[in-house]
């Protein structure tokens, strides 16, 4: 009968840094093969069926005895350290971390820039209904007669707005400017820079301007931006 020694049998952990494991003939247990990282590999003869019964180790099984701790002597390293990440694996990996970069960064960096300019432009809505409230009671907006950051009228229609961040989502001023008949309200955008003449209508990037004039929207984000 063949003495089972399964090589992907489990070890079981005595909780002390112990890993033993049978050897049995049948169902009758021969050794207990156990391994701790302090004192190596041991073998250990198990007791005989029957109450009370002793075994001796005969010669046969003291030669299976010592090729069993040649075996875990030999495997000592193998069984204390986990494998490493082959060369290989290893671009695997970044290669797939790559594609994934490349599609997603890309995504990514798009929907930062249209929660900016979607900020961008319900500020500016808030401006101009303030600004318009303020001209319903005086019946005129703000003079400024060259534009100016938002900021320089803020107390001016602070009892409407409350308060004035004056700045649009890329942490640049607001700008405005009025005749006192009519105004203009304006965002540069992401690049900062005007782009006069303003194109009137729906924008598709994000640094052209966003400007109101009179409370209404001339040129505003719609669809896809880039």
């Amino acid at each position: 009968m063949p003495i089972n020694y399964p090589a992907g049998s489990v070890w079981f952990g005595a909780g002390n840094g112990t890993r033993t494991r049978d050897i049995q003939l049948g169902k009758l247990t021969l050794y207990q093969l156990s391994y701790a990282r302090a004192s190596g590999p041991t073998l250990t003869l198990m007791p005989g069926p029957g109450k009370g019964r002793k075994r001796q180790m005969g010669l046969g099984e003291r030669m299976l005895a010592c090729g069993l701790l040649c075996f875990m002597a030999m495997n000592t390293q193998h069984l204390s350290k986990s494998r490493g990440f082959s060369l290989i694996e290893l671009l695997i990996v970044c290669a797939v971390i790559g594609l994934i970069a490349a599609i997603a960064i890309p995504n990514l960096v798009n929907a930062i820039q249209r929660a900016r300019q979607s900020r961008t432009t319900g500020d500016l809505r808030g401006l101009a209904t303030g600004i318009g409230m303020y001209q319903q009671d005086y019946a005129k907006f703000p003079l400024r007669a060259s534009l100016v950051p938002v900021l320089d009228i803020a107390v001016t229609i602070a009892p409407y707005m409350g308060e004035i961040s004056g700045r649009d989502g890329w942490q640049r001023d607001l700008y405005y400017a009025s005749d006192g008949d009519n105004y203009t309200l304006l965002s540069y955008g992401l690049n900062g820079v005007p782009d006069t003449p303003w194109a009137i209508g729906p924008i598709h990037f994000f640094d052209d301007d966003i400007v109101i004039e009179g409370g209404s929207f001339i040129q505003w984000p719609e669809g896809a931006q880039q």
